[in-house]
């Protein structure tokens, strides 16, 4: 890759300096350096530049003779300094073939992708091991029969026999009885036909356990959120 970006850049810089050497009054005489084959489209030749005429040199224009002058009791101004001649302009230097564009590099070939590994067999599943043949039970000898040996009398003892004192069990408390709500008084001389209310239909307790229930349910949600 250097190598092509350094052959091309000598290459320019030789035919830069052997055209600056070269005189300006022959500019189609140097030999054209050829570059090196390339694989890239050569650009549209050039056409050289033709150098404008340069005007031939103009002799110094004289002033005019003075008139003889008799006597002059002051002395002749000076003359004017001869202006020197125009110089020759310069040639302008040739336009220099614009450098070769190296090729382009070309891709790096993407490695092949490794072939996947391949799983390893399942290993075989343990044989299970023979069953063991259970013991034959070993037969025991009768156990012997106690003897049975009149039991002892018992000794006298010197302390004197107390007697238990049974604790008296008192009688359970009564439960409470809850009183039920006395019975609503019913007019059999009005109009109104309407049942009379019956308590066991009363909501107004059921109304406040659902109230509690319910501030009671939302600070819980409120608790499992803020936690």
């Amino acid at each position: 890759m250097l190598r092509i970006i350094i052959i091309p850049a000598l290459i320019f810089l030789l035919v830069v300096v052997s055209e600056g050497q070269a005189p300006a009054t022959s500019p189609s005489t140097t030999p054209a350096i050829v570059p090196p084959p390339s694989t890239t489209p050569l650009p549209p030749p050039v056409a050289p530049v033709s150098n404008p005429p340069i005007p031939p040199p103009q002799p110094p224009t004289s002033p005019p003779p003075a008139p003889p002058v008799s006597a002059p009791s002051t002395p002749p101004p000076p003359l004017p300094a001869s202006t020197p001649p125009p110089l020759p302009a310069p040639t302008p230097p040739p336009v220099a073939s614009p450098p070769t564009v190296p090729p382009p590099a070309p891709a790096p070939i993407p490695p092949p992708p490794a072939p996947a590994p391949t799983p390893p067999p399942p290993a075989p599943a343990p044989a299970p091991p023979p069953p063991t043949p259970a013991p034959a039970p070993v037969a025991l000898p009768p156990a012997p029969t106690p003897e049975m040996s009149p039991s002892p009398a018992p000794a006298p003892t010197k302390h004197k026999h107390r007697r238990h004192r049974h604790k008296k069990h008192h009688a359970p408390a009564p439960s409470p009885v809850a009183k039920s709500p006395p019975a609503p008084v019913t007019t059999t001389d009005s109009d109104d036909t309407a049942p009379a209310p019956s308590p066991t239909l009363d909501l107004s307790n059921g109304r406040t356990l659902f109230q509690n229930g319910g501030v009671g349910f939302i600070i819980a949600v409120l608790l499992v959120f803020m936690s």
